[in-house]
């Protein structure tokens, strides 16, 4: 818009970016959500790979042991 753009045009090209920004939000939420989603899943198929390891090494442990 120009500096000599009517009121109403003002009006209109506010409208539009202010329904762009509106129809943008939710789809940023959702990959936002998405995003975190993916996290967790990644982290807790890392917190059961440390756990299978600290099984198997407490089983090792366990087995090597000589009681007092």
């Amino acid at each position: 818009l120009g500096p000599n753009a009517l009121e109403s045009e003002k009006l209109a090209y506010k409208h539009g970016r202010c329904t762009f920004a509106a129809w943008r939000s939710p789809r940023r939420e959702l990959e936002y959500q998405s995003m975190l989603e993916r996290t967790v899943g990644n982290l807790e198929e890392q917190r059961d790979k440390w756990k299978t390891r600290c099984t198997i090494l407490q089983e090792i442990w366990k087995r090597h042991t000589v009681a007092i």
